[in-house]
């Protein structure tokens, strides 16, 4: 499942991939993203709901039901541990 993940997660723009990346893979916080994108906090915010929702839509497509909650901890679980 997590090559699915990582193959849906690199065909999002980058602009949803982004905050992704920064927020749900290392866990940074969205302020910490938004001044490495040079954002507001607000952008993020909904640029990472709208990138969930589209990975969710796109691993459903492909077989995998998901409960809403459970893409951010599928997300979180291949995580680097942050020391």
């Amino acid at each position: 499942m997590a090559k699915l993940t990582d193959e849906d997660l690199s065909r999002l723009p980058e602009r949803y991939r982004a905050p992704v990346v920064l927020c749900d893979l290392p866990g940074r916080t969205r302020e910490m993203a938004a001044r490495d994108l040079g954002c507001p906090v607000g952008t993020v915010s909904s640029r990472l709901a709208r990138a969930r929702v589209l990975l969710l839509k796109r691993l459903v497509r492909r077989g995998l039901v998901l409960p809403g909650a459970c893409l951010g901890v599928m997300i979180a679980s291949h995580a680097a541990p942050a020391f």
